[in-house]
């Protein structure tokens, strides 16, 4: 994550087969099944978790209707009992939560408004088997006791998932939308979707970043802090309205289908840690395919607003920079794509952050930006390998990710501008 201009762990991912790209494992699959599906292309992870989700948005009330299958299997050498996921919209549920108690309300020089509340419902939880944990659910809150902070919540298992097996349970949720000032939520008819799914916490086996015994990873959600997941798949169904056009981490499986309905997009993304969308009736979209040493044809997709349609030329040259450099310092790029999604001005809480596959530029608030166009475009790629290949832990250790990817920013503009 770029800060305002005055900003051991899950197994790194794999060394990969010289000209494997992440995508290529499943080019374009066929909808995967929900039970514990395999592809059988070489993975450059563990793949300790799969998710399955179909989630559609509703514009009028700025909220996510979503359906979600995962499948986690246990990484140590002790049976579990339980399992924790990550509600992370519930920071934005009051003044009282432990995020907006630590940030004041307020991210970057973004501030929270009256109409920045959102909340996560997770409506229901299944096995498999048909059996309802729902009733088996309780919020936590292990760092501090705020009553108030519903981020991490405890699901209490029927039965014990043991070394090596897996557990795939079924769940329904809803994610009303804060209007945007940290990361994630709606700017008019923009929609930024970061940390918008139950996410399950990191189960940590012994001897991962020196910890003594195994164990779950576990911590709300910080004013101060961002997140720590496991490499995994995800299989998403995203429906929007018709005319909006949406940008996700990993690649669509299929072109976009218009029905009466809406519109429906199918994504698919492997050996990643995290899944983020982002959705407009606005954007400009264009792409351009890029080779070069460490870059194996990667499509570049940049999503503009409108107020920055003359200087979609920058956007590409900053990314085939970043991405020209960083391989040759730091390893190849194992993905097919690369998406860069430019908010609009209100929008501009959602801007300068990494997800997989994925970042935000700063938000076009200036039609003459200066080279702060070019350094976080350039700052967000790098933590495609600082975060998203490393995999740190950004609750324990947030200076990691950031400290590596400033200096590589710092390195690349000044080789290149």
């Amino acid at each position: 994550m770029k800060p305002r201009p005055a900003h051991t762990q899950p197994a790194p991912l794999l060394a990969k087969p010289k000209g494997l790209r992440s995508s290529d494992s499943a080019a374009s699959p066929a909808p995967l099944s929900t039970k514990n599906s395999v592809v059988k292309a070489p993975s450059l992870s563990k793949r300790i978790v799969e998710y399955h989700i179909s989630v559609s948005l509703d514009s009028e009330t700025k909220t996510l209707h979503g359906k979600q299958t995962v499948t986690w299997e246990n990484p140590g050498v002790i049976p579990v009992k339980e399992i924790y996921l990550h509600l992370y919209p519930n920071a934005f549920e009051s003044d009282k939560t432990t995020f907006n108690e630590e940030s004041g309300g307020k991210l970057r020089g973004d501030k929270k408004t009256a109409q920045s509340i959102g909340s996560m419902k997770l409506l229901s939880v299944m096995t498999e088997h048909g059996d309802d944990l729902t009733p088996l659910t309780e919020f936590i809150r292990p760092d501090d006791g705020n009553i108030n902070d519903r981020t991490l919540m405890k699901i209490r298992l029927l039965k014990e998932v043991n070394p090596g097996q897996k557990v795939t349970l079924h769940m329904d949720f809803k994610v009303e939308l804060p209007q945007v000032y940290a990361r994630m939520g709606f700017a008019n008819d923009f929609v930024m979707a970061g940390q918008w799914f139950p996410k399950v916490a990191v189960y940590e086996p012994k001897g991962v970043r020196e910890r003594k015994e195994e164990g779950w990873n576990l911590h709300q959600y910080h004013g101060n802090s961002e997140f720590y997941a496991d490499f995994g798949i995800y299989d998403v169904l995203i429906k929007v309205p018709n005319g909006y056009t949406v940008a996700a981490t990993g690649f669509p499986t299929t072109p976009p289908v218009e029905d009466k309905t809406g519109k429906n997009y199918h994504f698919y993304a492997d050996d990643v840690h995290d899944f983020a969308w982002a959705a407009s009736p606005s954007f400009l979209y264009y792409e351009e395919k890029f080779s070069a040493p460490g870059v194996p044809g990667v499509k570049i997709k940049l999503y503009l607003d409108p107020a920055h349609k003359e200087l979609k030329s920058r956007y590409f040259q900053a990314a085939k920079k970043a991405l020209t450099r960083y391989s040759e310092w730091y390893g190849d790029y194992p993905y097919s794509t690369l998406s860069i999604v430019v908010p609009p001005a209100k929008g501009n809480g959602a801007g300068g952050m990494e997800y997989p596959t994925l970042i935000t530029a700063w938000a076009a608030t200036s039609a003459a930006p200066g080279l702060e166009l070019e350094r976080v475009v350039v700052h967000e790629i790098g933590h495609q390998w600082w975060y998203g290949m490393a995999a740190s832990n950004e609750f324990e250790e947030a200076w990691l990710d950031e400290g590596f990817t400033s200096y590589a920013e710092d390195k690349v503009m000044e080789h290149e501008y």
